[in-house]
């Protein structure tokens, strides 16, 4: 299932993957693995934009105008301790180690949605992972306010994530999270003069 939601996201695929019926096969595929189930979710959230089911009411967090961290997991420790000194700044933040109740794809778009900015930890497993690609291609076609930080040493962004980086790296995590956090602080304060 997992290769059907990867190639869901290149286009020509998802065009064929939609005209041969695969949104019917995979609606009627029994979701007894978390692994099937997850594959399912999002290969059908690809290729069934139209059709997206009703997200329930958000979590205090992911009230509009939050700032939301979209990480992988391997680097979920430094990204946490990003989320933790924003939220000590008083940033209302939406980080899913505290709102993944329910459907995980309808927490990830519900954050998305409700975000006033994106914070995006970069990384070779962020570029990699499925789910991060399609947290981060949704908030980009909803025109999302990103803002990227290296969190891996030494990576170089590649791919789709390299075309949606267009050099904007706020900082790196590495041993200079307080640096990152005030450079993060003085770009959202920027971020919101602008909207106003």
């Amino acid at each position: 299932m997992c290769v059907v939601w990867a190639l869901s996201f290149d286009k020509d695929c998802h065009d064929q993957l939609v005209a041969a019926g695969f949104v019917d096969l995979l609606e009627s595929f029994p979701t007894d693995h978390a692994g099937v189930k997850k594959g399912i979710e999002g290969a059908l959230w690809n290729l069934k934009p139209g059709k997206r089911p009703e997200l329930s009411s958000a979590p205090k967090a992911g009230q509009p105008g939050h700032v939301m961290i979209s990480y992988s997991w391997g680097q979920k420790e430094r990204m946490r301790e990003l989320a933790h000194h924003l939220k000590e700044a008083g940033l209302p933040i939406w980080i899913d180690v505290e709102e993944m109740e329910g459907s995980i794809l309808e927490k990830m778009a519900q954050a998305v949605e409700n975000s006033d900015v994106m914070v995006i930890g970069v990384s070779a497993s962020y570029h990699d992972s499925q789910a991060c690609h399609m947290e981060a291609e949704y908030g980009h076609r909803l025109k999302k306010s990103m803002i990227f930080v290296m969190a891996e040493e030494g990576y170089n962004a590649r791919g789709w994530l390299g075309l949606m980086l267009e050099a904007k790296i706020c900082g790196t995590l590495h041993g200079r999270i307080l640096l990152v956090t005030r450079q993060l602080l003085q770009k959202l304060s920027k971020l919101q003069r602008n909207q106003c």
